[in-house]
């Protein structure tokens, strides 16, 4: 789902919606360059910059994913890429009704009905 922010820019006419992408893109991204010498956090302030321009540009897209690419195989190198894991979504809780066994036993799932004996 999209930003409430971005979803209200689609009715500004495009080419004053990309000039506004661009300028706001473009300057948080040369901030961020800017900060590899000067005091800043510039790892996390150039892709900000290129997020925002990949919003209308297709280029920055290309290299936003080439930077996470580069990102992720970096943390793979130094043996980060656990803490870095994509989190999978919460399972659903189980529901308490039904016929299921509350003593710890497996209950019959769609899979251990569909089963032939003794595979």
């Amino acid at each position: 789902m999209r930003h409430p922010w971005i979803k209200a820019l689609r009715v500004v006419p495009a080419p004053i919606r990309k000039l506004i992408i661009f300028v706001i893109g473009g300057t948080v991204l040369l901030y961020g360059i800017a900060a590899i010498v000067l005091p800043g956090p510039a790892t996390l302030i150039i892709p900000a910059g290129l997020a925002i321009l990949a919003i209308e540009f297709a280029w920055a897209r290309r290299l936003l994913r080439k930077a996470q690419f580069l990102a992720n195989s970096a943390t793979d190198k130094i043996g980060l890429r656990p803490f870095f894991r994509r989190r999978s979504p919460p399972s659903a809780p189980a529901s308490t009704t039904g016929s299921a066994p509350c003593n710890g036993a497996p209950s019959a799932t769609r899979d251990d009905r569909t089963r032939t004996p003794g595979a």
